[in-house]
């Protein structure tokens, strides 16, 4: 019984240690990829603005 309960605490702080460890590094992921994401929409914005003010142009 006291095994059980010994490895149910480990296993516990096992969750608390991973989630202080990869929680921070999963929120940098999602931060990179919706910056990311932001940046591509801005360069199509951005290319589709500059044919538009091309094909004006000729």
């Amino acid at each position: 019984m006291q095994v059980i309960i010994f490895l149910l605490l480990h296993l516990l702080m096992l969750s608390l240690y991973w989630r202080k460890t990869y929680g921070p590094l999963a929120l940098k992921l999602v931060g990179v990829l919706l910056r990311s994401a932001n940046s591509t929409k801005v360069k199509n914005d951005h290319s589709r603005k500059c044919s538009k003010i091309i094909s004006n142009i000729m």
